[in-house]
């Protein structure tokens, strides 16, 4: 396990899976703006300007 963790590969790949989460709400935000602003108003909060 060792030998896998300094393979500059894995460590790229690692970094890809765990950010995997913030990048598809990231994208799923830009695409669908509309749905993101509703979302934000039911929970109170203003309107983006």
């Amino acid at each position: 396990m060792a030998g896998l963790l300094s393979k500059p590969w894995f460590v790229l790949v690692a970094r890809i899976v765990l950010t995997f989460v913030f990048w598809s709400a990231g994208l799923f935000g830009i695409f669908n703006f509309g749905g993101k602003v509703l979302e934000m108003q039911a929970f109170g909060l203003p309107l983006p300007k």
